[in-house]
């Protein structure tokens, strides 16, 4: 009778132990998962799947335990997510925590460096020269990478304030490759670029159409215009030529035809001066577009 009742008890009671069972898996796995340690190994998978916002979201999660070790390293792949998510002003926030978070940290001088970029991406110009001066000047010990990332943050804030002579000299430091196709060269002809940036004269375009129609707008590279501005004015003149010729200074059509090709005439002058404005100013921001790519580039090196 015992053995029936033992045997009927354990067919109830095993079920119900191994649900039992189940649960605390489930829980311990769910447990496990919010662990700091899987929360940053999930945030630098997410990192290298390139899906920058979770990945800063993981790291912020990990970042809540006070206690969790590497503070520093996980501040400064914080900056680096918001960097690649071009918010800038979060990431200088996280470098410069980082950059103080362990004053012996192996990621000081990177999270100092990249804390610079980010104010010069930015455009907090006086504070990245601050800071650059103070890294010059308190952590000689930067490394060669680091060095030569600092100098070229440096060279482009002065291209950006088309400074090319300055930013040629900091080019010139025996620390950076002198030639090749290096980045520190690519650098190196945007500041010879810029020094020999075409800029052509609006004075000359305005005499050149005065002297033949649509030359000045050719001169500008409009050259379409230029073609057409020259056969409306010259079709018109010849027009009103026709008309004074046949009927003299009374001529209707002379009038008409030469009043059309003067209005024309000094419209294409005047369009002429503002078409070599907009070359220069396509130049330029030509040139300014190739500098800010050098400038993340740099910030990301």
């Amino acid at each position: 009778m015992n053995k029936i009742l033992a045997a009927f008890a354990l067919a109830i009671l095993a079920p119900a132990g191994e649900a039992l069972t189940q649960d605390s898996l489930a829980t311990s796995a769910a447990l496990d998962y919010y662990s700091p340690v899987n929360v940053l190994k999930f945030g630098h998978f997410l990192w290298q799947q390139n899906d920058y916002q979770r990945a800063a979201v993981e790291y912020q999660r990990y970042l809540t335990d006070d206690f969790a070790p590497g503070r520093d390293r996980v501040l400064y792949q914080l900056g680096r997510c918001y960097l690649k998510l071009s918010q800038t002003e979060p990431a200088a926030k996280y470098f410069y925590q980082a950059a103080r978070t362990a004053p012996v940290s192996v990621f000081r001088d990177s999270a100092s460096v990249a804390y610079a970029g980010a104010l010069l991406l930015s455009k907090r110009d006086a504070a990245f020269l601050q800071t650059a001066d103070s890294l010059n000047a308190s952590t000689p010990t930067l490394s060669p990478a680091l060095q030569i990332q600092l100098l070229a943050l440096r060279s482009v804030s002065h291209l950006q304030r088309a400074q090319w002579d300055p930013a040629l000299k900091i080019l010139a430091n025996p620390l950076l490759p002198e030639a090749g196709e290096t980045p520190v060269a690519s650098l190196r002809q945007l500041a010879e670029r810029g020094k020999t940036l075409p800029q052509k004269s609006r004075l000359l375009a305005g005499v050149m159409s005065t002297l033949v129609p649509g030359s000045g707008k050719i001169y500008a590279r409009e050259t379409a215009d230029g073609l057409y501005s020259f056969i409306i004015i010259t079709g018109a003149s010849w027009l009103a030529y026709e008309g004074f010729r046949d009927h003299g200074i009374s001529s209707y059509k002379g009038w008409l035809f030469g009043s059309a090709a003067a209005v024309f005439h000094l419209g294409n002058i005047y369009g002429s001066t503002i078409a070599v404005r907009l070359y220069n100013e396509r130049q330029q921001e030509k040139l300014a577009r190739a500098v800010a790519a050098q400038l993340v580039a740099w910030v990301n090196f």
